[in-house]
């Protein structure tokens, strides 16, 4: 299992310079984005509670031949486990396809007492790795929330 801070770590210093998210940014995620954008959970992925409050997310693996072939010889999982920090969960709670990008740093900015330009960073770094572990999807308008 791998754990994924939502604080200032070393790439977020790479993401978000210049104010905005996507000017400089180095990753793809969030480069090709407007300055305005939705973010929601990818199709398949589960999150839950663990017992310390951290979300714990589950990310089906793809089926592969050489995974098939390896699952012979080896139990294998159908999935990941990725553990995010007391701030990572506090945001991945707030994702839900409503919320920009403003409006989730604007959020850490209250909550966490950060400058603008920290909090851009921080979490564009952070929603550019969720983004490239499949987690979380960018789109430039509000996603509809599905009724449950």
């Amino acid at each position: 299992m791998r754990r994924i801070s939502c604080g200032s770590g070393g790439a977020a210093g790479e993401a978000a310079k210049g104010g905005g998210v996507t000017e400089g940014a180095s990753t793809e995620g969030t480069q090709s984005r407007g300055p305005e954008f939705y973010v929601r959970l990818c199709e398949g992925i589960s999150v839950e509670s663990g017992d310390d409050g951290a979300a714990r997310i589950k990310i089906p693996r793809p089926d592969t031949r050489f995974r098939r072939f390896l699952s012979f010889i080896f139990r294998l999982p159908g999935y990941k486990i990725l553990i995010l920090d007391e701030t990572g969960t506090e945001v991945l709670s707030l994702i839900n396809g409503q919320r920009s990008f403003s409006d989730l740093v604007r959020h850490l900015v209250q909550a966490h007492s950060l400058d603008d330009l920290q909090a851009r960073q921080s979490m564009g770094a952070f929603l550019n790795r969720l983004s490239r572990e499949g987690i979380v999807e960018m789109s430039d308008s509000p996603q509809e929330v599905m009724p449950s």
